[in-house]
């Protein structure tokens, strides 16, 4: 199971890197940090996660904003210099945003489902963080943003409760089936 999330999560970084270092070139010009785009795709997050449910047109416009800041981020970053505070710093951001998301969909979809999806989600990052960064990483987050965008917030949550089980399962995988060293 790891090894396919790593290859799929490759691929995605290679496409991502191959088509849009062209964008980030004129940021890098003019001074532009990986950081300040972290920083607005965390702003844009935390604005798209205010309108959901109260101004559809507004959550949409801050969640493409923060979706593509993110990406932008994530690239600029490999394009400059990749540095620890910076792959903490936009996961946090990312996953706040995540979270928050997850947890106002439960407030208005509320169900024991909902509010346990929210729950295994934060015990997971908990676990990942612990790890420092070296579980196979929680990424349901876009999937979420794009079906709340056509108004299926409440499958986002079905969503995230499947991708937190199979992120669960990698873990619980690597942790307890890796290879162990032979003491010399």
């Amino acid at each position: 199971m790891w090894h396919l999330t790593e290859s799929l999560l490759y691929l995605f970084r290679h496409f991502r890197s191959r088509h849009v270092t062209k964008l980030v070139i004129p940021l890098r010009i003019a001074g532009i940090k990986a950081y300040h785009l972290t920083l607005l795709s965390f702003v844009f997050g935390l604005l798209a996660v205010w309108f959901l449910f109260l101004s559809h047109t507004l959550f949409v416009i801050f969640g493409v904003l923060h979706l593509l800041f993110d990406a932008l981020d994530g690239v600029l970053a490999r394009a400059t210099k990749v540095t620890v505070y910076g792959t903490y710093f936009d996961w946090a951001s990312d996953q706040t945003v995540a979270v928050l998301l997850l947890a106002k969909i439960a407030f208005f979809f509320p169900s024991i489902f909902s509010w346990v999806t929210a729950f295994l989600y934060v015990v997971y990052l908990l676990f990942f963080f612990g790890s420092r960064l070296q579980l196979p990483p929680l990424s349901a987050r876009t999937i979420i943003f794009l079906l709340s965008f056509v108004g299926l917030a409440y499958y986002g949550i079905v969503i995230a409760f499947i991708f937190t089980l199979y992120a669960i399962a990698c873990a619980y995988h690597r942790t307890f089936f890796r290879p162990r060293r032979k003491a010399m």
